[in-house]
């Protein structure tokens, strides 16, 4: 996933696992309470599809604000861009978290960090898993292509 940028609140991170896709995964877990993204893409690549190979479907919202989302949480492995997180609580028990959304915690005495605010600018990402409790688009567009195609 990649956009250009993106502006949370309330905002939560620290370690989980991710058990979809038949396998289990490390992951950081990052919640918002509210997301808006710029110039928003998704991508999804499947290797080796019977019949037709490659193959990869991409979600596009393009404009500003193009995806936002309420209670976004992101199990990710990859995160890179320029952060500025607005009154950080760096290192506080992720089992205690208070500013993501409702009832996301880590578990007791691991490392998590918190804050009012994140800004993340030149977002590039790669997750296993997102879920929200609303998710819009703004002038969305879906493509499923042949090959390797994927937002970055």
């Amino acid at each position: 996933m990649s956009a250009d940028s993106l502006d949370g609140k309330g905002f939560v991170q620290f370690g989980g696992v991710d058990a979809g896709a038949g396998k289990v995964h490390v992951v950081a877990v990052s919640g918002f309470k509210t997301a808006s993204l710029n110039k928003f893409c998704q991508s999804v690549f499947v290797a080796n599809m019977p019949i037709v190979g490659d193959v990869t479907m991409r979600i596009t919202a393009d404009g500003v604000g193009g995806m936002s989302a309420d209670n976004l949480v992101v199990n990710l492995t990859d995160l890179s861009g320029d952060l500025e997180l607005g009154a950080p609580d760096i290192g506080v028990d992720a089992s205690k978290t208070t500013k993501g959304p409702d009832g996301l915690r880590g578990l007791p005495g691991s490392f998590g960090l918190q804050a009012d605010s994140a800004k993340i600018t030149g977002l590039k990402q790669t997750a296993w898993s997102t879920t929200a409790q609303t998710i819009r688009f703004k002038g969305m567009n879906l493509t499923i292509r042949q090959g390797q195609q994927e937002c970055f």
